[in-house]
């Protein structure tokens, strides 16, 4: 997932509304929402399968 961000800070600063009203995980970081990788099982496991692919390589 990339990171998102709403609305553009030139355009207008996002408020503490605006994050409530994003689904998942996000902060508001100088009148941006961006939002964050998710966690959990599965990106985890991904997240392992990658690290032992690039060890592996190495």
């Amino acid at each position: 997932m990339s990171p998102k961000t709403l609305p553009p800070p030139a355009a207008c600063r996002a408020t503490l509304d605006d994050l409530l009203r994003i689904e998942g995980k996000a902060e508001l970081v100088g009148g941006r929402i961006v939002e964050q990788m998710p966690t959990g099982h599965l990106p985890n496991r991904i997240a392992g399968r990658i690290f032992i692919s690039l060890h592996n390589h190495s």
